[in-house]
């Protein structure tokens, strides 16, 4: 059985994976408030969280697919070089 982790953070990061109320739950820095509501929101909410989780599972499978880097790093040399 897989288990995807929903997130709690920062805003910042990495913006083409966490959103927030999509795939993760964002609060300013040092926002210690906050972060704990989204802790605690996300312990009492199992359903949000496998949710945000889940997204979040999908979203890093999307924008972090080494094969995409690869493909995306080696179109840019062609482009530079030519």
């Amino acid at each position: 059985m897989q288990v995807f982790n929903s997130v709690v953070a920062c805003w910042g990061g990495i913006p083409e994976v966490f959103k927030h109320g999509d795939s993760a739950f964002l609060t300013g820095v040092g926002d210690v408030n906050s972060i704990s509501e989204g802790v605690v929101y996300l312990l009492e909410n199992p359903d949000e969280r496998k949710r945000l989780g889940d997204n979040a599972y999908e979203r890093v499978r999307e924008y972090c697919d080494i094969r995409k880097t690869v493909e995306m790093t080696l179109e840019l040399y062609r482009e530079t070089i030519e």
